[in-house]
């Protein structure tokens, strides 16, 4: 594909040099090194930490005023002029935003389970619409999705498109669950859906599992457990949108993010999916909102 937004390029330079800092640790008791807790409110592991330290330093070598929304530093504002790091900055001086998380999948990871991935998107405003590019690297297959606003989906440069998928007993889902919502009543409260797909995967890195449902792999994915921050999704939101999926919350609606620029603070319910499965799904978790 051809790039049409000047932090396409380096979003992937950046990702490339992470990789290349964690690509010999993985699967090591390097990785499972313990550090403090981050700002996403998890234990930072080595492997989090040296990945989130070179993709800052390789997005701030290019001196433009950025401001970084990152898993395990928190978010600050990156002064160019002044060369530092600081909380504070003004909207009207910045309108450049980067959502991190250096590895998503990081229990994975660090145990050498390749399915993991590093995410990074760039918006140029504080919502979700404002997104522009998203880029979500496999760490264990080194495919690269990645999407700009308007442009499509791609997977290493190959246009992706999600499933045609159009009953939900011919469909594969992805989740991420908590053990104790194994037991029935809980899969009738919460993950219902489930219920009625062919087969289901838990995989553990939501982002990647999301690209899945962008090139088709999977046919839609749900997350109802109140613990999504905006870094675990905001590159891959705009991939499986461009793929022509949809992305609700626990309510059948739109996820919407907060006015205050992506706070790690907020927790979200995601169901995505395939196009063909929007309405249906829709009817079966909420049957008094959408009637047939």
């Amino acid at each position: 594909m051809d790039y049409t937004n000047k932090w396409t390029e380096r979003i992937v330079i950046a990702i490339h040099n992470a990789f290349l800092e964690i690509k010999g640790i993985i699967g090591t008791k390097e990785a499972n090194k313990k550090h403090t807790i981050g700002a996403g409110g998890d234990l930072t592991l080595e492997i989090d930490k040296r990945a989130e330290n070179v993709i800052i330093k390789t997005l701030e070598s290019y001196n433009e005023p950025i401001v970084i929304i990152s898993e395990e530093i928190g978010k600050f504002f990156w002064d160019p002029v002044a060369r530092k790091r600081t909380s504070k900055f003004k909207s009207s001086i910045c309108s450049d935003f980067f959502i991190i998380d250096p590895v998503d999948g990081s229990t994975n990871a660090k145990r050498g389970i390749p399915f993991s991935c590093i995410s990074i998107a760039y918006a140029n405003g504080s919502t979700l619409s404002d997104i522009q590019v998203g880029a979500v690297f496999n760490i264990g297959t080194e495919d690269l999705y990645l999407a700009e606003k308007g442009m499509g989906a791609f997977c290493n440069n190959n246009p992706i498109h999600c499933s045609l998928t159009k009953k939900l007993a011919n469909s594969v889902a992805g989740t991420d669950i908590h053990i104790r919502d194994f037991c029935e009543p809980k899969i009738n409260q919460k993950n219902i859906i489930l219920k009625y797909a062919r087969k289901v995967r838990i995989m553990g890195s939501s982002a990647l599992e999301i690209c899945l449902v962008a090139d088709g792999s999977l046919d839609f994915y749900i997350d109802f457990r109140g613990i999504s921050r905006i870094v675990d999704f905001a590159a891959a939101y705009l991939i499986v949108k461009e793929a022509g999926g949809f992305f609700i919350d626990d309510q059948g609606q739109s996820i919407s993010v907060s006015t205050n620029y992506y706070s790690l603070n907020q927790r979200y319910n995601l169901l995505v999916g395939c196009p063909g499965l929007e309405e249906i799904v829709k009817k079966k978790l909420f049957p008094n909102k959408y009637k047939s």
